[in-house]
């Protein structure tokens, strides 16, 4: 792995991990009650898992995208020689 593939991928977890530690959440609406959470921060809500597996698959997709896209080709020309 070349310096830009380390880089991409390192930046694709921590993409991950920030995903991880602030996820999509869905929020209890009901008028006054959606108002007071939002103000006071309390925990009338629950993670979406799936919007959380959309979003970690599409970080993953482009990460090993531009891993293959940033791969040396000088290893396929010394491969063919």
């Amino acid at each position: 792995m070349n310096k830009k593939q380390l880089i991409v991928m390192w930046v694709g977890i921590a993409f991950v991990v920030l995903m991880g530690i602030f996820p999509p959440m869905n929020f209890i609406a009901d008028g006054f009650r959606y108002k007071i959470v939002l103000l006071l921060g309390e925990s009338s809500s629950s993670v979406d898992f799936g919007k959380l597996l959309i979003q970690c698959s599409i970080v993953g997709i482009i990460t090993v995208g531009l891993i293959v896209t940033f791969k040396d080709k000088k290893s396929k020309d010394e491969q063919n020689q």
